[in-house]
């Protein structure tokens, strides 16, 4: 387990793990521990994105990872943990893709490269009454594949960073800046900035039509 550095936020923890079923099944052990946490995997046998639809997670060739947090905001707030999750992947693309390489996002959940889906968000959460208990925001975002056998005849097709012509050195490289990212997003909405991600997540829905 690696210590995290200040700028991640309340993320003090980082499980680094090598094979797990899902990273967002991992972290559901310790929901009640109630200390924020991130957990990442060289590879995923059980890997899932919305409505249980796999999500293929070859050893090495993508980013697996999720943030367990506890946001204390009612449940009706719940679609901004989607949006902070989308707004941080946006965000780590484009420090590595050409200025000409298309990343917007596509609802409920993808994001979308050059019109072809390179990453998901699956957010899961637990109430108490009408306030959020905990969430856990998993992330998957594909790197290095170059095929995706069995899932050629999705509506959207997948992609990965490096189908796209985006050269990058290590995982790292992608995932360092998105737990940065996600935990800049997410403090601002825990600071009641919520109605600014919102607008934000918005104009980028607009500008990738």
């Amino acid at each position: 387990m690696q210590i995290l550095n200040p700028k991640h936020g309340p993320f003090q923890k980082l499980h680094l793990l090598e094979v797990v079923d899902s990273t967002n099944d991992y972290l559901k052990q310790y929901a009640e521990h109630g200390q924020p946490r991130i957990a990442q995997a060289r590879e995923q046998t059980a890997g899932r994105g919305r409505q249980d639809r796999q999500w293929l997670s070859s050893r090495d060739q993508g980013i697996y990872l999720s943030f367990l947090f506890y946001p204390k905001w009612s449940s009706r707030l719940a679609p901004i943990l989607n949006a902070v999750g989308v707004l941080a992947v946006l965000e780590s693309l484009r420090e590595v893709v050409s200025p000409d390489t298309v990343v917007c996002p596509k609802l409920p959940n993808d994001v979308l490269c050059n019109g072809k889906k390179v990453a998901g968000i699956l957010v899961e959460l637990s109430t108490l009454g009408s306030e959020i208990k905990w969430a856990i925001v998993g992330i998957g975002i594909n790197v290095f594949q170059t095929e995706f056998p069995g899932l050629h005849r999705l509506e959207i097709p997948p992609t990965s960073l490096r189908i796209e012509g985006v050269i990058a050195k290590s995982l790292d490289q992608v995932s360092q800046p998105l737990i940065s990212w996600f935990a800049h997003y997410l403090e601002a909405a825990q600071e009641g900035k919520r109605s600014e991600l919102e607008r934000r997540f918005t104009q980028e829905l607009k500008a990738g039509h």
